[in-house]
């Protein structure tokens, strides 16, 4: 069920008890970490070579996907640079590791949107970050 429909059922007239168990079987957003290896696995990649291409360290990819440790913003958005993924795909990521979307009124946050949709790199992203004077990715 999407997001939006759910709004309209908590916002119905009607007794939520009546619609409680619609509602709650909808209500399961995946765990962080399922989420992250199923980016993983879709775009083709094993842990170890996450792990270079994000430039993490082996042991610590391995403590996030078995759930041990959560990255940081920082080192999410250098999963999602080299996962190429979405800005959607980004910041659903973001949410469900509790570390806050990217937003585009703050001057780095933007920076990284654009970097995203623009199909950049991390080294491209760290560069474009140094050049505007924002704090590196790297």
């Amino acid at each position: 069920m999407e997001t939006n429909d759910l709004f309209l059922m908590l916002g119905s007239d009607g007794e939520i008890s009546e619609s409680w168990d619609e509602i709650s079987g909808n209500m399961d957003a995946p765990a962080f970490r399922d989420y992250l290896a199923e980016l993983t696995e879709r775009c083709g990649y094993d842990i170890p070579e996450l792990a270079s291409r994000a430039l993490l360290s082996r042991s610590f990819a391995y403590q996030v996907f078995a759930g041990y440790r959560v990255p940081s913003k920082d080192m999410l958005v250098r999963i999602a640079l080299a996962l190429e993924l979405s800005l959607d795909e980004t910041q659903r990521l973001l949410k469900l590791a509790d570390r806050g979307v990217l937003y585009p009124k703050v001057k780095r946050d933007a920076l990284i949107i654009y970097a995203i949709n623009n199909k950049y790199n991390l080294y491209q992203t760290d560069e474009l970050l140094k050049n505007m004077e924002q704090e590196p990715i790297l």
